[in-house]
């Protein structure tokens, strides 16, 4: 029988969501959302990434590991446009708002979730991991967040000396207590503070700092529960990259001779261009520029294949649903289960790539790997009739009864490509990219992680 490209058993679904996360200490709880998910979320591969997660009882663990679960999530234009996948989204529509509730921030889109949320998106890191209210407070303004724990003994500034660790919320800005952003810290080593943010470049990425950077203002401390997190795990998750091909997210980015923004600037890439990465080494890629060995930031790349868009249309085939088109990425494990169609005198089996399937190749509720357009149709059985006995699997041209067709696959990859990275023009206005920038409004970043 010809191998499907469409993986529809659950352990082959497993073994890729869990190549894209970490590896879990012993798990307590699979992750219970705190409030209800928006169906755009519900629709996306980051509500699939997060309720796959088990919470292992350490607070601090957790909360980096649910942010790691969002990386790459978008923001959208509108109240539902908010599924994590429009790459031009630039409106700050985000699911995170939602757990905070609408406001006006003059944002120019009214009471609304868009508004800046690089707090709530901490905040719903936070809430999700199962951190209490008490201990860490729900907010998204940057400088209340800091009020907040300033009050309770735990905040630090950076020029204190303080090591922030893992869980630890980094405030930037040059008023030490009025910071203008916030982000997640991951994790420390050799002088070097891995982060992860939210309306950073329009999206949830990963960043470094130097721990001297005189950008950043302090650390918030959470009161966090709970220990035997896999820290370890965590800082090679966020440090390391995958040699392979990426794409510059930056409007511009610096190549430089060495891994640091110490060294020399040799040239530089541009938004959307192709590079491969041979290796990396402290949250820098490596590089061959010109015939020359080169280092650029991985705070600005994203990999090739976690940014081609491709479109699941679900059809009703007759029942309530209708007609569903939702957007995910290359290689996703997506879940079926937040769509149950209902028609009157049938009984609902599954998915099917024919529309006069008699069996389903996807059973209600189970995953499936994404990797190019497809259009899946509901399978009905009439109440009170046998099911078929036949088999079929995606990717057979022949009917699913005779379980063994050989035709080809039906969906055709699309021959777009998502437009990665940042929505706005660089913080420092400067062609280079803006090394000094400041990321605190998330706004488009350029350049290196550092100053030049």
């Amino acid at each position: 029988m010809k191998k499907s490209r469409y993986l529809v058993c659950f352990m082959a679904a497993w073994l890729i969501l869990a190549c894209s996360m970490l590896p879990w200490a012993s798990h307590l709880d699979a992750l219970t959302p705190t409030y209800t998910f928006s169906k755009a979320y519900m629709g996306s591969t980051y509500y699939y990434r997060l309720i796959s997660y088990e919470l292992t009882g350490d607070g601090a663990y957790d909360t980096v590991s649910v942010a790691l679960t969002q990386l790459g999530y978008h923001e959208g234009n509108s109240e539902s446009d908010m599924d994590g996948h429009n790459l031009a989204g630039n409106k700050n529509f985000v699911e995170y708002n939602r757990l905070y509730g609408k406001l006006d921030n003059g944002e120019c889109n009214g009471v609304s979730y868009g508004f800046e949320w690089c707090a709530a998106f901490a905040s719903w890191c936070l809430r999700q991991a199962g951190v209490a209210k008490a201990d860490a407070i729900t907010e998204v303004s940057c400088w209340r967040m800091t009020t907040w724990y300033r009050e309770r003994s735990r905040y630090s500034l950076a020029s204190s000396g303080y090591t922030p660790k893992a869980g630890d919320l980094i405030m930037f800005g040059s008023n030490v207590t009025v910071p203008k952003h916030v982000g997640i810290v991951a994790g420390v080593a050799n002088g070097t503070v891995y982060t992860v943010e939210g309306n950073s470049g329009g999206k949830v990425g990963i960043h470094t700092y130097s721990l001297s950077d005189g950008n950043i203002a302090g650390y918030c401390s959470p009161d966090y529960k709970g220990a035997g997190g896999n820290y370890s795990a965590l800082l090679r998750r966020v440090s390391t990259v995958s040699p392979g091909i990426y794409s510059v997210t930056a409007t511009s980015l610096n190549v430089r001779k060495g891994p640091s923004t110490s060294y020399e600037i040799l040239g530089g890439l541009i938004k959307n261009q192709p590079i491969e990465i041979l290796d990396s080494k402290n949250g820098w890629g490596r590089i061959l520029y010109n015939g020359m060995e080169g280092w650029i930031s991985l705070s600005y790349v994203s990999e090739l294949s976690e940014i081609k868009a491709f479109v699941l249309t679900l059809d009703g085939n007759g029942g309530s649903v209708g007609v569903q088109t939702v957007r995910y990425r290359y290689g996703d494990a997506v879940r079926l289960d937040h769509v149950q169609p209902q028609r009157q005198g049938y009984l609902f089996l599954g998915w099917s790539e024919q529309s006069d399937a008699t069996l389903p190749q996807i059973a209600a509720g189970e995953p499936v790997s994404l990797l190019g357009n497809i259009t899946l149709y509901a399978v009905w059985q009439k109440e009170g009739e046998k099911p078929d006995s036949g088999e079929g699997e995606i990717g057979d041209s022949g009917t699913p009864d005779s379980g063994e067709g050989e035709g080809g696959d039906s969906g055709t990859p699309d021959s777009g490509e998502g437009e990665g990275g940042d929505s706005g023009t660089p913080d420092s206005g400067e062609g280079e990219g803006g090394d000094s920038g400041t990321p605190d409004s998330g706004e488009g970043e350029g350049g290196d992680s550092g100053t030049p």
